[in-house]
């Protein structure tokens, strides 16, 4: 769109270029130019950066997105799909992993029974700390049984998109054979 277009558009749903909003009408800005002090824009950046950093992390959204998406997809092939599902782990710490992984499920909606996002967080989140504690062999042992998890979500995740990619092969096979079959 040209800058001539751009002007002429409808502004029916057209913001400033200069907008930003979080929250209340106290924390918001509308302008054809930038709000004018650098205390209103650090105002401003104060609020909506740690909240645009927490969104996009790349832990949590990959995650998400990647899964889900391949689920969607996975789904409308009628392919095998990678499941958030997970057992406990494994560990000492097995118990008290759980209960915080469930107490994360419960506060983000989805119930009593953790996923698998929930119990890797977790034990991520008691890795780190037995590190700061100096509990090397502890967080060796839970850092190896947090791997183990790891690879075998990926594996699960790689085996649907080739599930995936064999339910297409197929499909694009069938609608050869019709097309030749009409010739």
């Amino acid at each position: 769109m040209t800058m001539a277009e751009t002007e002429n558009a409808p502004t029916v749903n057209r913001l400033p270029p200069h907008y930003a909003k979080l929250g209340s009408a106290e924390h918001t800005h509308a302008g054809a130019e930038p709000p004018p002090d650098d205390s209103a824009v650090s105002n401003l950046r104060s609020k909506i950066e740690p909240w645009l950093c927490s969104l996009f992390q790349s832990e949590h959204l990959s995650l998400l997105v990647a899964n889900g998406l391949t689920t969607a997809v996975c789904h409308a092939a009628d392919a095998h799909c990678a499941s958030m599902a997970s057992d406990a782990f494994d560990t000492e710490w097995s118990e008290r992993i759980e209960a915080a992984a469930k107490e994360v499920s419960q506060k983000a909606g989805r119930g009593d029974t953790p996923n698998i996002e929930d119990r890797i967080g977790t034990a991520t989140r008691l890795l780190q700390g037995l590190r700061v504690m100096g509990e090397d062999e502890k967080a060796t042992a839970l850092k190896t049984e947090l791997d183990i998890r790891i690879k075998s979500f990926l594996e699960s995740v790689l085996s649907a998109e080739q599930s995936f990619r064999s339910q297409i092969a197929a499909a694009a096979d069938d609608l050869s054979h019709d097309a030749t079959s009409l010739l």
